[in-house]
């Protein structure tokens, strides 16, 4: 019987690992084509600016105005394509205190940058140091299947709020998610609790890995629809002491 048990126990982690796995593949894809479109977009910018320069006289005020435009999108593809590729490896793995607002700022700009130009997302995170008992690659997963879940149960322009805050009478640190929608907000609460309602294989994967990394970390979920239109999300982590 004891054999049985651990043969079981072993199923149940390889499951729980093949289900990350998973869900860091797919959002990993869903980086890559957000990042791809932007660049993209990026550079028809530079080409259409260096077309302006060309059909103007270097003493034009245009000039100083396009190679303003020039800089600054070629800064932000490379900020884009630096902060793409330190995700190719993530951080190193096994059980240590993790900075959850460190992770939290550092992923954001990422994340806004590839939701596309119909969301907009708003990081709050206070100044402090608020770690929770966790592997870090597992809790660069959560956030990023967190805001790609809320990505995709959002209305057009809309408004996606990530805020990290501490609850001292709870000794936990809270990651709280407010988010726009106009697309049935029941469902996406619902699918969020139970990701055996998700409408596909990829989303419900993601969800399933956002609540084990959130059960395995001794934390908690909670979700619900916000009037007049819009869905919350919060999760509980421990706090380390």
């Amino acid at each position: 019987m004891r054999l049985r048990g651990e043969r079981r126990s072993r199923d149940v982690v390889r499951d729980t690992a093949e289900v990350e796995e998973t869900a860091g593949l797919a959002v990993l894809a869903r980086l890559g084509l957000g990042a791809a479109h932007t660049m993209n977009n990026a550079f028809t910018t530079i080409l259409g600016e260096v077309s302006l320069l060309k059909e103007h006289r270097k003493d034009d005020p245009l000039v100083s105005d396009a190679c303003a435009v020039l800089l600054g999108e070629i800064e932000r593809c490379t900020r884009l394509t630096r902060s793409f590729q330190a995700r190719r490896q993530p951080s190193q793995s096994g059980s240590t205190d993790v900075d959850l607002v460190r992770v939290v700022c550092e992923l954001g700009p990422l994340l806004d940058e590839t939701l596309g130009r119909h969301h907009r997302l708003e990081v709050r995170a206070p100044d402090d140091f608020l770690p929770v008992a966790a592997d870090a690659r597992r809790i660069e997963l959560l956030v990023l299947c967190l805001v790609q879940y809320a990505a995709d149960h959002s209305g057009g322009g809309s408004r996606v709020v990530l805020a990290v805050e501490e609850e001292p009478v709870e000794e936990a640190v809270a990651l709280r998610l407010f988010v726009t929608s106009d697309d049935l907000p029941e469902y996406a609460v619902s699918a969020f609790l139970d990701p055996e309602q998700a409408p596909d294989g990829t989303t419900r994967a993601c969800l399933e890995a956002v609540a084990s990394v959130v059960s395995d970390c001794g934390g908690s979920r909670a979700a619900a629809a916000t009037a007049p239109d819009g869905w919350a999300a919060l999760i509980h982590l421990p706090r380390s002491a």
